[in-house]
């Protein structure tokens, strides 16, 4: 399994937290954007910039790293794999 599949189902889990607006303001207090700039995005632009970031954010850290985030918003997740992944897995195992 790549590790954007395993990070895309925790991202979509932390933006189903929050709305547009709130990640206007985000976007502002980081200064990624000026307050002028992000009150021009529509709310779907927002929402990719967002979802980008996060992406970005959580496939570069590590394993470890990225379990803590997973526990520390107590999100509940499943993998299904394949059968390539479950070959693979036996074999190591």
């Amino acid at each position: 399994m790549q590790k954007h599949q395993a990070v895309e189902p925790f991202v979509e889990f932390l933006m189903s937290k929050e709305t547009p607006d709130q990640w206007r303001t985000q976007l502002s207090n980081k200064q990624i954007f000026t307050s002028k700039e992000v009150g021009q995005l529509s709310d779907s632009d927002v929402t990719l910039v967002q979802r980008a970031l996060l992406m970005q954010r959580y496939v570069n850290l590590t394993h470890t790293q990225l379990m803590q985030e997973v526990e520390r918003h107590q999100f509940n997740y499943s993998f299904d794999m394949g059968d390539d992944d479950y070959r693979a897995g036996a074999v190591c195992y």
